[in-house]
C-alpha cells in the first residue's frame, strides 16, 4: 500500500489519484501496450487473408500476455480471415465449374 503525500490516507497501489484530496500519486501515466500483431491482422484480413489469419492468431496469443489488449482485434481478424477464405474456396468452385462446362460445350462432350 501507498500514502497521499498531501493527506496522507491510505490508497490502494494503482491509484493516479487520492480519492481523499484529489492530488495525483504519480508524476505520468503510462501509456497502455499496443499490441501490433492485431493491428497487422486486421488490416492484413482485408488484403491477404492467410497472412491475416497467422498475425490474428499471433495477436490473439500476445494479448494474453498484455491484459487482453487487441484480443477483440485479433478475433475480428481471424473470423474475416476465416469468412474471406471461405468466400474465395467458393469463387473457385463456382469459377471451376463454369469453366469445366464451357469446355465441356466446347468440345460436344456434354450435353447441350
Amino acid at each position: 500500500m501507498k500514502y497521499c503525500r498531501t493527506c496522507g490516507h491510505e490508497l490502494v497501489d494503482s491509484a493516479y489519484v487520492c480519492p481523499h484530496c484529489g492530488t495525483r500519486t504519480q508524476d505520468s501515466v503510462e501509456p497502455r501496450p499496443t499490441n501490433t500483431m492485431a493491428i497487422v491482422g486486421i488490416v492484413l484480413a482485408f488484403l491477404m487473408p492467410i497472412l491475416g489469419m497467422i498475425f490474428g492468431i499471433i495477436g490473439f496469443n500476445k494479448s494474453k500476455l498484455m491484459n487482453g489488449e487487441g484480443r477483440e482485434l485479433s478475433i475480428a481478424a481471424i473470423v474475416i480471415s476465416a469468412v474471406e477464405m471461405g468466400l474465395v474456396v467458393v469463387g473457385v468452385a463456382i469459377y471451376a465449374s463454369i469453366v469445366i462446362a464451357a469446355f465441356g460445350t466446347i468440345l460436344g462432350t456434354m450435353p447441350a
